[in-house]
């Protein structure tokens, strides 16, 4: 649905009370519950939409763990940040997931933590967007925000969490890649083969493959889950929670995994995920080492 002089629609989770807990968010208090939960690194830069939001998320995963004993791993920072200043392709996007130490920011000498999830602050952009069309890059307007980008297929629901969704799910599915090929600081030669790996999986050529294969049965998840099996995962992840989410309590009402065929306990390890349809209107998840 698309934001019209400033009007908000309410839908998809979206309602008066979200808006109003968003406005009384206090950031510092966010910000210490957060690392409480094990996320080391949170700098908001004063957004209260997304602080509220990504809260609200890792609460998701951290019950969705505890409820049932699953193994979801939470990022380890969350950032925002003017895309324009990073070395990344994604400048215009709204948010990605950093899955390996880098440096990322330009004129830096800070590593970006792998399982950082960035969000575009689109200050620069802004300066220069027509005024009818700066709502989009306005967190204030993420239901809305939301809606376009789900009528775009670049989300897999319409709920106004689900890009935050997403992104969480990232981290979660590299914490367990890393864990897989037991890959740390003190490896490097196993690092650099398991990089070698990645940039292979994420190269165009793999990817026209991934989609010629599979892009007709990941298409009924998303567009842009036919991008690479990384983002398929992401996003598939991030529909079965939407699917059982509570509307008014932001929990979901039951395991989302638990007719799926990933492991209950170790989601998402191994680095090639493919996916098959079983049915017309099913898929069948299946992984393979």
């Amino acid at each position: 649905m698309y934001l019209s002089k400033n009007k908000v629609s309410f839908g998809a989770g979206w309602n008066a009370k979200v808006a109003n807990k968003i406005k009384k968010c206090d950031i510092k208090q966010v910000v210490k519950k957060m690392q409480a939960l094990g996320i080391e690194e949170v700098d908001f830069h004063g957004n209260k939409e997304l602080a509220w939001c990504c809260y609200r998320v890792a609460k998701i995963f951290n019950k969705l763990n505890k409820k049932y004993k699953l193994n979801l791993g939470l990022p380890r920072a969350i950032l925002v940040e003017d895309f324009s200043k990073l070395k990344t392709t994604k400048q215009t996007a709204h948010s990605f997931c950093n899955m390996y130490p880098v440096y990322l920011i330009e004129g830096s000498d800070k590593v970006v933590k792998e399982r950082t999830l960035l969000f575009n602050s689109f200050s620069k952009q802004l300066e220069h967007t027509p005024e009818h069309e700066k709502w989009l890059y306005q967190w204030k307007n993420i239901d809305a925000i939301s809606e376009d980008l789900y009528k775009n297929g670049a989300l897999s629901s319409n709920h106004f969490l689900n890009l935050i969704i997403h992104e969480f799910s990232h981290a979660a599915h590299d914490k367990h890649l890393l864990k897989k090929h037991r890959v740390d600081g003190n490896h490097p030669k196993r690092a650099e083969k398991f990089l070698a790996k990645l940039r292979k999986q994420t190269s165009l050529e793999y990817c026209v493959e991934f989609a010629r294969k599979f892009g007709d049965a990941l298409s009924e998840i998303c567009t842009y889950a036919t991008f690479d099996q990384f983002e398929a995962i992401a996003y598939d992840m991030a529909q079965m929670i939407d699917r059982t989410m509570d509307s008014t309590k932001f929990y979901p009402t039951q395991n989302p995994f638990k007719s799926s065929s990933y492991p209950k306990s170790n989601v998402f390890l191994t680095v090639r995920s493919f996916f098959k349809p079983k049915s017309k209107n099913e898929l069948k998840r299946t992984t393979t080492a």
